[in-house]
């Protein structure tokens, strides 16, 4: 069973931890990890969630998660990219963008969480990447404009690409 730190209101360690599954009954503040894989075409890498996952089941997404219990941003950063995407990690590679909120209830669970944004670069191709078959079905990479494109279609990218995943907040980093 997986475990996630809870944090207060103001993203301070409170010493009590849940389950995940209680994350989605309960207002507990927690943290969480989203990671923008670019490569050295400007492309990002979007992922294809998994058939099998309780939330967005066969949806287009980027790489994140939750924060697990004792784990720092940044080590929960490099899990969820090592772990979903079988690459080697650099950890000096690694560069925190954003670290914002969301407040509040959407229909499938609660929301009151910190978001931890991270920049990934790297020069790994499609075929390089072991996916986690749990967590992810499929890969692509992307440019800016096709995914501008596609978020016009609700059902093909996860609702968190139109409302966290910010594709705008990226663009800036763009070489």
């Amino acid at each position: 069973m997986e475990y996630v730190d809870i944090v207060d209101e103001n993203n301070n360690l409170t010493g009590r931890f849940t389950t995940r599954s209680n994350l989605s009954k309960f207002d507990y503040w927690h943290r969480i990890v989203i990671v923008w894989v670019i490569n050295e075409k400007n492309e990002i890498l979007f992922q294809k969630r998994a058939a099998v996952k309780k939330y967005n089941p066969n949806i287009w997404s980027i790489t994140g998660g939750q924060i697990i219990k004792g784990e720092t941003p940044l080590e929960g950063a490099m899990r969820e990219l090592s772990e979903e995407l079988g690459i080697p990690i650099d950890k000096n590679k690694m560069q925190l963008i954003d670290v914002s909120t969301t407040i509040g209830k959407n229909k499938e669970e609660n929301v009151n969480r910190y978001i931890y944004e991270y920049l990934y670069r790297t020069n790994a191709k499609i075929d390089e990447f072991i996916i986690q078959e749990e967590e992810v079905s499929e890969v692509k990479y992307l440019t800016i404009d096709e995914i501008k494109e596609i978020r016009k279609e609700e059902d093909i990218l996860q609702r968190y690409t139109k409302d966290l995943f910010r594709i705008e907040k990226i663009e800036k980093y763009l070489i």
